[in-house]
């Protein structure tokens, strides 16, 4: 992600909206493993890489917690 009025450089994020909400201008995500946000798309750049099964149950399973959705 990319924001000069938020950071000074580039930052990696995990998206965690669906891709069935792909009809929206603003994208959810996590930010520095603690920060959930709802940003513009424009603000993403390019794709760095698509995480592991494993690590996307355990994305899930965190956000579930932390949602207080489990």
């Amino acid at each position: 992600m990319r924001d000069d009025l938020y950071a000074s450089k580039a930052r990696p994020v995990v998206i965690v909206q669906s891709d069935k909400m792909s009809g929206f201008d603003s994208i959810v995500l996590c930010l520095m493993t603690d920060k959930i946000a709802s940003v513009s798309r424009s603000m993403l750049g390019k794709r760095i890489g698509v995480l592991e099964r494993d690590r996307i149950d355990e994305v899930s399973e965190k956000l579930a917690l932390v949602l207080g959705l489990s």
